[in-house]
């Protein structure tokens, strides 16, 4: 007799010669348990021994066209086999370098450097993409950053050792337009630095947030050309012995706004 397929069985199953019975209605019925064969296992994804941290990634503001420092993603095998790197890249205006290499064994970890060059201004994001052992499971970091066509020449200026109710010497911030487009300024102001952001800075500052110490004169206006500069100059005149910090800030449509510059000065009798 030839050999029959089983279909009424949960497994695959081929029933041999003379392995049926008939039930009441004469139908064959197969004997499931006879020649049954198993579907294969399927392998543990290897998504399972794979760890990226972080999972984000944040640059803040970015001047257009400058890379930003390196920051960096731990790429963790957890298992126990060796995995093999078939893609690692970044998208968007990112892009990374990694000490990875095309297999990463068990037990190990590499590191994989993300930098942020934007190409426009505004809100960018990208992912950092991988994929291993050539299985369809992506892992992903998801990156972001703000790019600007605002370039302040300097982001800390440092008066020390100023005698009280001495105006200092001015010190020069330089804003410049590196875009294309006209840059619209709302506002160039110097403000204590725990009332800019809505929260205070942390424990460790131990200097006293003296704005009204800190004074600024530009000759900016309302609007900057594509390609065009313009000066901001700040005095500090202590009031009391010690040191005072305060923020310089320019408000504008540039990307990444406000943009500041940190102020910091110190008093003496």
């Amino acid at each position: 007799m030839k050999a029959m397929e089983c279909s009424n069985c949960g497994a695959s199953a081929r029933m041999a010669p003379g392995a049926y019975a008939l039930n009441e209605l004469g139908a064959v019925l197969c004997l499931c348990l006879l020649f049954a064969v198993a579907a294969p296992a399927r392998p543990v994804p290897a998504t399972a021994m794979v760890r990226l941290t972080p999972a984000t990634l944040s640059f803040g503001s970015q001047v257009v066209g400058a890379s930003s420092a390196s920051q960096p993603v731990t790429l963790s095998n957890t298992g126990t086999e060796s995995l093999t790197i078939t893609k690692l890249t970044a998208s968007g205006d990112f892009s990374e370098t990694n000490t990875c290499g095309g297999d990463l064994a068990g037990s190990t970890s590499c590191t994989i450097d993300v930098t942020f060059t934007p190409t426009a201004k505004g809100l960018r994001k990208g992912a950092l993409s991988l994929l291993v052992n050539g299985t369809g499971s992506l892992q992903l970091v998801h990156l972001m950053g703000v790019g600007t066509q605002v370039k302040l020449s300097v982001d800390a200026l440092s008066f020390e050792g100023q005698p009280l109710r001495s105006p200092s010497s001015p010190k020069p911030v330089t804003l410049t337009n590196i875009g294309n487009t006209l840059l619209r300024i709302a506002a160039i102001r110097i403000t204590p630095p725990v009332t800019v952001w809505g929260s205070p800075l942390g424990s460790n500052v131990s200097s006293i947030h003296r704005a009204e110490e800190f004074a600024e004169i530009n000759g900016c206006g309302t609007s900057l050309a594509p390609g065009a500069s313009c000066t901001v100059s700040v005095t500090f005149t202590p009031r009391r012995a010690g040191s005072s910090t305060a923020w310089l800030i320019v408000s504008d449509d540039g990307g990444g706004s406000p943009q500041r510059v940190t102020l910091s000065g110190i008093g003496l009798r």
